[in-house]
């Protein structure tokens, strides 16, 4: 999927470079983890709306194609996708 020149993989997580978001919308909650933010970004084209990613100082992974209509909306699906793995990971005697 091409959004505002970006590409995004329908199948997984998309990694793109700060620079490549310059007139995007990012905004993020909580402090600064080793793999960066939990966020969402929104492109300046207004059919679009805020995409869930995690953002870092060197890249951001914008983590599905599906957009939502809040980026408080957004960062709850990132968080519930991130509850599940971890429950998977549990289930199956991984950490």
């Amino acid at each position: 999927m091409k959004v505002s020149g970006i590409i995004l993989d329908d199948n997984e997580p998309s990694t793109v470079q700060p620079a490549q978001l310059y007139c995007w919308t990012q905004f993020f909650l909580g402090d600064q983890s080793a793999d960066g933010r939990r966020g969402a970004v929104k492109p300046p084209n207004p059919d679009h709306g805020w995409f869930p990613a995690t953002i870092g100082r060197d890249s951001v992974v914008v983590a599905t194609t599906k957009s939502f209509a809040t980026p408080k909306k957004a960062i709850d699906w990132l968080l519930a996708q991130e509850r599940r793995a971890i429950r998977l990971r549990k289930a199956h005697g991984s950490r």
